[in-house]
């Protein structure tokens, strides 16, 4: 029974701090808009105003579009599970969205000969993969290596690391909320791309696939996450 209120009142917690984290993240750009059309209305006509107010509102809107559509994919994917219809070869997806990245210090290192095949659903393994490299790129270091680990558990599942340093302090009890949407480890929340929601879409897109998703501390300053898929039928 105890374990069943600790339980409760912990998802309690997390709808609470989603809720009041929507309402932030949303409020926020809402108000921005209001006060830039408020001071268009007051100053009519105003070339320099002009000019900077059609960058911010769009990137304003842009804002708000992307924490929306990011709200709704994870509610999309949360409740359902994906036809796993795609025959994927791992190495060449890997290989494909390293590419696509406008970086060059990401190492990928093999861990097994041949071919590491899966049957899933490429767009989501390939958004999963995507994601967890662009949140190892926008929190890693700069210039310090991100290194990608293909291989196979000991029970023969196929799985991805993606492992960074790290350029602020991680502790135990970010881990556990780093999953969680809009949840960031940066509380004044300056950031103009990120949005913390980039772990929330790997979490769900993991469930829906039937794959697992962890994240754990190597050192100090190390951070990895791993991606286990099911093996293929």
């Amino acid at each position: 029974m105890n374990h069943f209120i600790n339980d409760n009142y912990a998802l309690y917690l997390r709808e609470k701090r989603l809720t009041s984290d929507i309402a932030h993240e949303l409020k926020t750009p809402v108000s921005e808009l209001i006060n830039l059309a408020e001071v268009a209305m007051k100053f009519p006509g105003e070339e320099r105003l002009e000019k900077d107010f059609k960058p911010q509102i769009l990137r304003i809107g842009m804002r708000m579009k992307n924490i929306i559509s990011g709200l709704m994919l994870i509610q999309k994917h949360s409740a359902k599970q994906t036809q796993l219809n795609d025959l994927i070869n791992i190495k060449e997806l890997v290989a494909q969205v390293v590419a696509s990245k406008a970086v060059d210090n990401i190492n990928v290192v093999a861990k097994e000969r041949g071919d590491v095949v899966i049957h899933s659903n490429r767009i989501a393994v390939e958004s999963i993969f995507s994601n967890l490299l662009d949140n190892a790129i926008e929190h890693g270091k700069h210039c310090e290596p991100i290194s990608v680990y293909i291989g196979k558990t000991q029970s023969g599942q196929a799985q991805i690391e993606v492992t960074n340093t790290t350029h602020t302090e991680i502790d135990e009890r970010d881990l556990r909320h780093m999953f969680e949407p809009l949840w960031q480890k940066d509380a004044s929340r300056t950031s103009e791309d990120n949005f913390g929601l980039g772990l929330s879409i790997v979490s769900a897109l993991c469930g829906a696939i039937g794959a697992d998703v962890s994240v754990y501390k190597l050192d100090h300053n190390h951070i990895s996450f791993s991606v286990t898929f099911k093996k293929a039928s």
